[in-house]
């Protein structure tokens, strides 16, 4: 679990948000329990003018985009898997924590899989064709 990545950024990047004049927030959330979520982005925003119907509906919106965005991931492993058949290639999971996208912390690892032919997968992409004795949760 990801929890203190935002921790990390404010407590090494402050002097350039006072700078910056930025108000950096790193709340946490209860990402997997909507009610929750709504409750407490409201209680961060509402002094900046935020009405609860409007963090209700972007909450909504944010939900539909996710289903979006994980179905396009789905069909993109699904096109990698089958170039990986057909071309006689091998692929790699790449795993690890959500910040490692950050190409300032990742060093390029991905590229330089793929430029030994190999394709990069993610974990959150391929966990579903496994059958696992509990439940996973990947969120």
């Amino acid at each position: 679990m990801v929890a203190t990545y935002s921790e990390v950024i404010g407590n090494n990047m402050d002097d350039l948000f006072k700078e910056n004049g930025v108000e950096f927030l790193h709340p946490f959330l209860p990402y997997d329990q909507d009610e929750f979520l709504e409750r407490e982005l409201f209680e961060i925003f509402k002094e900046k003018g935020f009405s609860r119907e409007a963090i209700h509906i972007a909450i909504d919106k944010a939900r539909k985009e996710d289903v979006r965005f994980k179905r396009d991931i789905q069909v993109q492993t699904e096109k990698t898997l089958k170039w990986i058949q057909e071309n006689h290639r091998k692929g790699i999971v790449l795993a690890g924590r959500p910040y490692h996208l950050d190409p300032e912390i990742n060093h390029g690892i991905d590229k330089l899989i793929n430029s030994y032919g190999m394709a990069v997968l993610t974990e959150d992409s391929v966990y579903q064709l496994a059958d696992f004795e509990r439940p996973i949760r990947v969120l």
